[in-house]
């Protein structure tokens, strides 16, 4: 997978909920790492000469394109406090993609040393643009999805950007880098298709028209997604579909164990199904075509378990289980493999999709709702295909990574106090006097804040 290819799983969602966890393990018990700064001016060049510019927002990502957080500048300048390390710095411009006038994004690296600053000044420039008239059928195809798919060779990933046309079918797509791209189209309606059609180079600062012309009927497709067991999964990931002829992409839900789709181009197809329900993704050939007006019904079987970490976590004074602890677990790419709640014995078990993996595993340990203990972050952790191993795995002599360790040999992560719930103190108890019985103070127990239900929304991409 490219860097472009992880920017965008990076979008991942994107997704990630390790944004603003920054802490280390240097122990069972966790510490705050020095931080350091890096800061500078946003400007814009226009012709041979710059201005500054407003409007910038930056994502922060680690080295390997691990997404962190996003920080929206305040003026022309823009100021980050990170703890010692490298990092992805990504500028992007909050116009919307439809803005003919929107500047391309800028990728910075940039190396944090605790205790110091890092000067780094942007320039961004005014990206090419696409335009036109989408037609589905021989009529405008008002409210049609437009993507522009940058050119990229064989088993290579491409830039994607999207927008929606106007109830007259007209669109544009601006922000685009210097490279040659091609134009998938959806039909809102779901009836008419076609294939990619090349929209040539875009070029920095010039607007292009091209019109797009749907003019065959979409077919629909019904499939399953079974266990190695022949059961249905119990999970709904979003699995892709992907035209084997022309690149063409649709994202879709799988519910009960099913997915259904329309507006499919007509032609043969591949799916590709993330890790889920315990069992390693795949990417398959289906058998049979897609026909224009017909539906094709397949199905696809995940066959190789994935593995997992187990472990448990104690409140480091007190040694008392922390139940209801959320446990994520992330692959080198910084894909989310689960998320899980700690027990009433501060147990769990997360993960059931990694591969097998060395060194580039990564947990994130958080207190989400009550904020009681401090986050942890352990990374360099080791994975085995189809079993369980011990979570907090100990470091290897003079390595960041770690050895695998069998779940009963794991040693508890011990997490220390949030400054906001300090270390409960030890109360006197009183001495009755010969006049008086002291009468027991109630203690008040607070009410725990529900805890908040993640809601994904996806669509095509």
């Amino acid at each position: 997978m490219n860097t472009d290819a992880r920017r965008r799983g990076a979008r991942a969602a994107i997704v990630l909920a390790v944004a603003g966890l920054l802490l280390g393990l240097v122990s069972p018990v966790a510490a705050a790492e020095p931080t350091g700064w890096v800061a500078g001016d946003i400007k814009e060049r226009v012709g041979k000469s710059t201005r500054y510019l407003s409007g910038i927002k930056v994502r922060v990502f680690t080295s390997g394109w691990g997404y962190l957080r996003e920080v929206r500048t305040k003026g022309t300048a823009y100021s980050l406090d990170l703890p010692a390390g490298d990092y992805i710095l990504q500028f992007t411009d909050t116009r919307p993609r439809y803005d003919v006038k929107a500047h391309v994004d800028v990728d910075v690296r940039v190396s944090v040393e605790a205790g110091e600053g890092t000067q780094r000044d942007v320039t961004l420039r005014r990206g090419g643009a696409f335009t036109g008239t989408v037609r589905a059928g021989g009529k405008v195809a008002g409210g049609a999805r437009v993507l522009a798919v940058e050119n990229v060779p064989a088993g290579s990933n491409g830039r994607t950007y999207e927008v929606k046309a106007n109830n007259r079918g007209q669109y544009a797509i601006g922000g685009l880098p210097n490279a040659r791209f091609s134009l998938f189209t959806f039909d809102r309606a779901k009836r008419w298709t076609g294939p990619a059609r090349a929209a040539g180079a875009a070029n920095l600062g010039v607007v292009r028209s091209v019109d797009i012309a749907l003019r065959s009927r979409a077919g629909s497709m019904v499939g399953r997604v079974y266990r190695g067991d022949n059961t249905l999964i119990s999970t709904s990931p979003w699995v892709t579909l992907v035209h084997r002829t022309t690149g063409q992409f649709w994202v879709v839900k799988v519910t009960q164990g099913r997915f259904s789709v329309q507006g499919l181009h007509p032609g043969s197809y591949r799916v590709q199904v993330p890790g889920t329900d315990g069992y390693l993704g795949r990417t398959v050939n289906l058998s049979g075509s897609v026909r224009s007006g017909r539906t094709l019904n397949t199905s696809v079987k995940l066959g190789q378990k994935g593995g997992s970490l187990s472990g448990r976590v104690l409140d480091a004074r007190t040694g008392m289980p922390a139940k209801g602890v959320k446990v994520s677990a992330y692959d080198g790419n910084g894909v989310q493999h689960g998320k899980v709640e700690t027990d009433a014995t501060g147990a769990f078990t997360v993960g059931g999709t990694l591969p097998t993996a060395t060194c580039d595993v990564s947990i994130v340990i958080e207190d989400e709702v009550d904020k009681k203990w401090q986050p942890v972050r352990l990374n360099g952790l080791s994975a085995r295909q189809g079993m369980a191993v011990a979570a907090n795995q100990p470091l290897l002599p003079d390595s960041t990574c770690r050895q695998v360790l069998a779940v009963e040999d794991g040693q508890p992560f011990m997490l220390v106090r949030s400054p906001a719930f300090p270390w409960p103190s030890a109360t006197p108890t009183p001495t009755p006097s010969a006049t008086s019985t002291p009468s027991a103070t109630p203690t008040a127990t607070p009410t725990p804040s529900a805890t908040p239900t993640a809601t994904a929304a996806a669509g095509v991409s």
